[in-house]
């Protein structure tokens, strides 16, 4: 309550700029003079759309409901913004994950079984995009707008062999054919498998499928394989040359390094990896070793139980590995929380924009002095300014979306980047560990498990819980 002698009115803007709130008693009788004041007050808050007097009155009439006393009582409100709603892809069922299945009662990971289910069937549901729901811009008490963002579409695109059905639900996106589904680059396509029933090589020349391959046997040295798919390889890849669209499985392992080395789009898993080179988009998971190879991915890099000796192996997504380096001393690098690719497809994106810019640049400096003496233009200058301003206004278009797609490219890489390398059993020295460009030299044994960090401004190791692990 307010004591007598106390300031009895108190009129004021709410920290955030949303609200007037008051605080004062409210006369018995005659509520003119508080009337006034409240005018006077408001007057000197500057706020914007002030209520009339015949409100005020209304509006302390009801106040006068509640009881003689305000306090935070609410005279006057600004819009609240209402944020947009973005569309998101919502998944039929889990058709992409990459863990592999456990023994309920010993615990043992099956390295043959994924949990994810790649396999669809003619005519299945895949996906559901919702529409984008539009916000409202809202403003405070002094008029001041407080904006809210355009809502993004759903990143999703009907690659090959999916159909799309639209309603006010959304969209829906449907398997054509029996096959493998694949989801790379926002695109959701589903692949025919080809079977190859023994190994590529000279009899079966190089391989290029527009879907997924499947090899029962082994993918020969100076072979070539490429798919827009998943690729799986029953044996062994020997110095090939493979590009996959989507994931590489290769059941026993990968050794030698072709002319072109290992690109995949999706994820990676081995039995080992042996003075290869690999770059893959998504998880690269090993189940014995990986020696003395060049390993780079955008996912993380896992060696549950096994060993990591010599190269270098980089994962944006972090490392989890069983053993760095060997007692041979070999010198072997791990490093994190790094994008081998950010570089070029920035640069890649950057590369149009100078020359939108010198393009626009030479139209205005066109079109300008003629829009000056709009009046004085013939019917035919102005038809050519009008088309240089619409050329115009499209290069402005195409810098601005290439401007958001490096924006884009940031900041889905530092959502992936994980600054952190677990090595479970023993580090060995001659080996390197960089986080973010900061590193560490192992001089001595180290027993796991232990994690290296970032600290300040280099890379220390801490005890890591075996429950983390």
């Amino acid at each position: 309550m307010m004591n007598e002698g106390a300031q009895d009115f108190n009129l004021r803007v709410s920290g955030d700029c949303m609200a007037v709130l008051l605080d004062c008693a409210l006369p018995a009788g005659d509520m003119e003079p508080l009337l006034n004041r409240i005018e006077m007050g408001l007057a000197s808050l500057s706020v914007a759309n002030t209520p009339g007097r015949e409100q005020l009155k209304e509006w302390l009439r009801q106040a006068s409901d509640k009881g003689p006393l305000l306090l935070n009582a609410v005279l006057m409100e600004g819009l609240k913004p209402i944020p947009s709603e973005n569309g998101y892809v919502e998944w039929a069922q889990d058709f992409f994950n990459s863990s592999f299945a456990v023994d309920e009662k010993t615990g043992a990971i099956d390295y043959r079984e994924r949990v994810g289910k790649a396999m669809v069937e003619e005519g299945q549901l895949l996906a559901r995009a919702t529409r984008p729901i539009e916000g409202r811009n809202g403003h405070d008490v002094f008029g001041k707008s407080i904006p809210v963002e355009s809502p993004k579409q759903a990143r999703i695109v009907a690659g090959q062999n999916v159909r799309v059905e639209k309603n006010d639900d959304g969209f829906f996106f449907h398997s054509r054919i029996k096959g493998r589904i694949r989801w790379a680059e926002n695109t959701l396509s589903v692949d025919e498998v080809y079977r190859i029933p023994g190994s590529v090589g000279i009899e079966t020349g190089h391989v290029n499928h527009p879907g997924a391959v499947l090899v029962e046997g082994d993918v020969l040295a100076g072979s070539r394989l490429e798919a827009e798919g998943d690729v799986e390889v029953m044996g062994t890849v020997e110095a090939a040359d493979i590009q996959a669209g989507g994931n590489l499985t290769v059941r026993r392992g990968i050794t030698g390094v072709g002319s072109g080395g290992i690109k995949v789009g999706g994820s990676v898993h081995a039995k080992f990896i042996l003075e290869a080179e690999i770059e893959a988009n998504e998880d690269i998971v090993i189940e014995s070793e990986i020696v003395q190879s060049k390993v780079k991915t955008r996912g993380s890099l896992t060696i549950f139980s096994g060993r990591l000796v010599g190269g270098m192996a980089m994962a944006l997504g972090g490392i989890v590995v069983g053993q760095a380096g060997s007692d041979g001393l070999v010198p072997t690098l791990l490093v994190a929380a790094e994008d081998y690719s950010l570089e070029e497809k920035l640069a890649k994106a950057k590369t149009g924009i100078p020359k939108f810019t010198k393009d626009l640049e030479r139209i205005h400096k066109t079109v300008d002095p003629l829009m000056a003496r709009e009046k004085a233009l013939s019917p035919k200058q102005r038809e050519a300014a009008t088309e240089l301003l619409a050329r115009a206004a499209e290069m402005e278009v195409e810098i601005k979306k290439l401007r958001s797609e490096i924006d884009d490219l940031d900041v889905e890489s530092r959502s992936r980047a994980k600054p952190h390398i677990l090595i479970r059993r023993r580090i060995y020295p001659e080996t390197t560990l960089r986080i973010k460009n900061r590193s560490l030299n192992i001089t001595e044994p180290v027993d796991g498990p232990v994690r290296a960090g970032i600290s300040g401004a280099g890379v220390i190791l801490l005890p890591a819980a075996k429950r983390s692990i």
